[in-house]
């Protein structure tokens, strides 16, 4: 519903919150003004018959505190894949499968909800647990597949469009899911925000050790076209702490692309998990400040109030 000064209010993870579509100039954990036209621009069916695509283009995080500043960035390439065309996707190069084991594969107890239920289903009954809206057109994923038997995602994006038009086409996008997970823990947790443009709301799952807890994060991306940008910020306030944001550009998807995709990043998520760790040394060779788990926290307070009285919660927010 339209809020004060031309924000929009949506519902994020229970909690209300604003977002704008006019966002700041292009930097790193930004995404340009011209970018956030809400419907997508999909590939032409009549190029393979289907809706999916490939993005590549670089991932860049920057740090800004507390403590010592970090910065890095690296090449990236993965499917933003229509989620009613998994096999047809997957069967387009024999290296890749829905359906069996191979090089890459498209694992459902990989993503998002119970693995019993389809995963654009998982999506918009989420969708509509916490806005009370079913998401009725195309749903896409953005994420990386499990490759040579592994598969780490820190974000996976879910697009959900509205109702497909008569010609064919999806409306524009209404949401987007964006689910989550820590490492080594493999804890994930999902936010649904509105539109393409800018969203801040509670960050709720504990993700880096060298981030206190109690933040908030902001989101803000585009909708996938030529170009697609996301961006994703931890704030404490109004300070910025950290800026991660994928630069992509839509690439021609087909059997000789999924073998170049193999042939030039062939670790990709063995790449991912590998990065995190080493910048994690870096970071504590800087001398970056260490918080621990909060529920690891929580188990210490538990043992060391052992056999005291019962309180009241105080109502704080806690991370887990």
């Amino acid at each position: 519903m339209p809020g004060h000064g031309g924000d929009v209010v949506t519902v994020v993870g229970g909690a209300t919150v604003t977002h704008t579509s006019n966002v700041t100039a292009p930097a790193v954990g930004t995404v340009p003004d011209k970018t956030t036209a809400t419907r997508p621009t999909w590939p032409d069916r009549d190029s393979n018959g289907l809706r999916s695509a490939m993005y590549e283009g670089v991932l860049a995080h920057a740090r800004f505190g507390p403590g010592p500043t970090h910065s890095f960035s690296y090449k990236v390439a993965m499917p933003l894949l229509d989620l009613a065309e998994v096999d047809d996707f997957m069967g387009l190069h024999p290296a890749w499968s829905a359906r069996r084991l191979a090089p890459v594969r498209f694992w459902r107890e990989d993503f998002l909800g119970d693995p019993v239920t389809p995963i654009d289903g998982a999506v918009r009954d989420l969708v509509c647990e916490r806005t009370g809206r079913r998401v009725e057109g195309p749903v896409a994923m953005l994420a990386n597949l499990r490759t040579w038997g592994w598969l780490f995602n820190p974000i996976s994006l879910y697009f959900c469009a509205d109702v497909a038009e008569p010609a064919g086409d999806p409306g524009p996008i209404s949401s987007l899911v964006a689910e989550v997970e820590n490492t080594p823990w493999h804890d994930r947790h999902a936010y649904v925000v509105g539109p393409p443009g800018r969203h801040r709301f509670a960050k709720e799952l504990h993700v880096s050790p060298f981030l206190p807890t109690g933040l908030d994060y902001q989101l803000r991306y585009t909708a996938p076209g030529a170009r697609l940008t996301v961006g994703l910020d931890v704030l404490q306030g109004d300070q910025r702490l950290f800026a991660a944001t994928l630069f992509l550009r839509r690439r021609a998807l087909d059997r000789s692309a999924l073998g170049r995709l193999l042939w030039n990043y062939p670790a990709m998520t063995h790449r991912v998990t590998a990065g995190i760790y080493v910048h994690a040394a870096r970071l504590r060779l800087k001398g970056a400040p260490f918080f621990s788990h909060p529920a690891r926290q929580t188990r210490k307070a538990g043992i060391a109030a052992a056999g005291s009285c019962p309180h009241m919660s105080d109502g704080t927010r806690t991370e887990r």
